[in-house]
């Protein structure tokens, strides 16, 4: 129990679904997005965005050198019209070898993402009142986002909402 207690004084993770994910080809809203999630990681409570799990950033990143690369292939010079999209979502589950675990939820032809799963780490070591807070500061930020629907998550919420409701 010692082990489990150190690392909770030391991580505490939050975890978020996003059931109305940000289209990646209309760059208005993939800013938007991650200007959201910036907003959360900027947070003192959190370890900031090294230790934030978004699969999206690490996703465009993949798309987009799977484009350079084909572009490069066949000596266009196209590369100023790269516009991502979810058509090689398989092909990174499975370099990733997240394939079959429901970090993201999507429909195949076309590709579209449906929901998808990130978690923001932050630090553990702080009261049950000073958490519930911070939650309500999170569920502040969800709101005013809250075209991507976002639902947080933490064990601990229903404690949280009682400490909230008596404060």
């Amino acid at each position: 129990m010692k082990i489990i207690e150190k690392v909770l004084q030391q991580y505490s993770p939050i975890n978020f679904v996003v059931n109305n994910p940000p289209n990646i080809t209309d760059p208005v809203d993939y800013q938007n997005f991650l200007k959201f999630v910036e907003e959360m990681e900027a947070l003192p409570e959190t370890y900031g965005p090294d230790w934030t799990q978004l699969f999206l950033r690490d996703y465009v990143s993949f798309d987009k050198s799977l484009y350079t690369d084909t572009i490069d292939n066949s000596n266009s010079n196209d590369s100023l019209s790269y516009l991502p999209t979810f058509d090689n979502l398989e092909k990174y589950a499975d370099e990733r070898g997240i394939k079959g675990m429901k970090v993201f939820n999507y429909h195949e032809s076309p590709y579209k993402l449906k929901s998808f799963l990130f978690v923001i780490v932050c630090y553990g070591k702080r009261s049950w009142h000073d958490r519930a807070y911070f939650i309500e500061k999170i569920r502040a930020i969800t709101d005013k986002y809250s075209q991507y629907k976002v639902t947080v998550f933490d064990y601990d919420a229903t404690i949280f909402d009682l400490i909230i409701t008596v404060k």
